[in-house]
């Protein structure tokens, strides 16, 4: 199932990062929905389909926010998985998509967990400056450091809006690149 989808990584405990910036509030082109929901629609089909044991789900957009919030990361194979994912979706869903994308601090914390063996991080933008929703590239550089010093830690990166935006395409693409994983774009 994950070749399908084009997933890099073991997939057993996985940090799933969704990008809650203010522009994530943006409509579909064909007005269905927005890039938030989009990002939730696709992440619920995986946790349901892919063979993952646990995962952790990190919300980020001036500050960072994961669930479950208590530093562990919920079982979602097994006779629980499926109460555990509809608990983290139903938290995810009440999160309200506002300020800028701090996707460093994001990605820090799910390098933190323990044996953690693959990201999934859904984005429509690259890092910007707090406030200011421009690019900061310093910023991806500590990125793509980061990524570098975790080389065992595919990040599948999935542009969702309009990643052929150069700034966003680039970075997406490089920090999938650097970290062995793959880039999809929505």
């Amino acid at each position: 199932n994950r070749k399908l989808v084009g997933i890099n990584g073991p997939l057993k405990r996985v940090a799933i990062l969704f990008d809650a910036s203010g522009s994530m509030k943006q409509k579909d082109p064909d007005a269905v929905g927005d890039r938030w929901q989009d990002a939730q629609d696709i992440a619920s089909t995986w946790l349901g389909h892919l063979d993952v044991d646990e995962c952790v789900l990190i919300v980020f957009s001036s500050d960072v926010r994961t669930f479950p919030n208590d530093g562990t990361m919920s079982r979602i194979q097994g006779p629980a998985g499926e109460a555990n994912r509809a608990k983290l979706m139903a938290q995810l869903r009440a999160v309200e998509p506002e300020g800028w994308t701090n996707t460093l601090e994001a990605l820090e914390k799910a390098y933190a967990y323990e044996d953690i063996d693959t990201i999934l991080l859904f984005s429509d933008g690259a890092p910007t400056f707090p406030n200011s929703g421009r690019f900061d590239p310093n910023v991806a550089e500590k990125i793509y450091a980061l990524c570098r010093k975790n080389p065992h830690v595919p990040v599948n990166t999935i542009g969702l809006g309009n990643y052929f935006d150069k700034n966003l395409s680039t970075f997406l693409r490089k920090v999938a690149n650097v970290s062995g994983g793959t880039f999809c774009g929505r």
